[in-house]
């Protein structure tokens, strides 16, 4: 299990903490994923307005000497890495690199000089974006409406989603959905060490499953969505 809630993205106060030069914030964070059952901490110290590099070696250095724990560098900048593997006493790991020329021959370098393992990420082409518009997406509306009243349902793109490209082949709405109620706490806390989920959002969620199988199937024929048939695949 990996930790990561040393990261600045989405998060104020760990900002703050970094453009405060404040190792203590960061400290506490590390043993409260340790404590939690952290088998491996990220650490990711990217903002603008601060010297990565120095950053990630005052935050390693830190951070190393709380908690006993692998390390996983977290940057795509090469000389912030590098500070982060020489401040490491221990093993780390890279995350991460993507496939492109330019970063396997900036980072994997390091990878061999350090003798530590990297984290390559492979970049297919974007999938098409599912049309709001469309009947899966009125679908979509229709059942939350039903489900959760007093609630709308906003499109946004997500650029994590990477999962969605295996979709393509088969539909040309993949719509990503979590039909679930969720305090600041239990968002705070998604891919972090303690992530949680209160088993009352679970019940509501099964209805909403069961509400759109239901109206799905009671479509007249001309707005039911239909699947693709996927492309045959040859043997190889």
């Amino acid at each position: 299990m990996i930790g990561e809630r040393i990261n600045p993205t989405g998060k104020k106060r760990m900002k703050q903490a970094l453009l405060e030069g404040d190792m203590e914030y960061l400290v506490s964070q590390a043993v409260e994923q340790a404590d939690a059952g952290a088998q491996i901490l990220d650490v990711n110290v990217g903002l603008p307005g601060i010297d990565e590099a120095e950053t990630m070696r005052r935050a390693v250095t830190a951070i190393s000497g709380a908690v006993t724990l692998p390390l996983q560098i977290d940057s795509s900048n090469p000389e912030a890495i590098e500070a982060g593997l020489r401040a490491a006493p221990g093993k780390c790991l890279i995350n991460s690199v993507n496939a492109s020329q330019a970063s396997l021959d900036a980072i994997l370098p390091l990878a061999k000089k350090y003798g530590v393992e990297a984290e390559v990420i492979y970049q297919d082409a974007v999938p098409p974006v599912a049309d709001y518009h469309a009947a899966p997406f009125k679908l979509l509306e229709e059942t939350m409406a039903k489900v959760y009243p007093g609630y709308d349902v906003c499109p946004y793109i997500m650029t994590g989603g990477t999962d969605a490209r295996f979709y393509k082949e088969v539909t040309d709405n993949a719509l990503r959905f979590a039909p679930l109620e969720i305090n600041h706490q239990q968002h705070a806390s998604i891919h972090a060490a303690a992530e949680n989920l209160s088993v009352l959002a679970l019940p509501p969620a099964v209805d909403f499953y069961k509400q759109l199988l239901e109206s799905y199937c009671t479509l007249e024929e001309g707005r039911r969505p239909e699947a693709k048939k996927p492309a045959a695949r040859r043997a190889v």
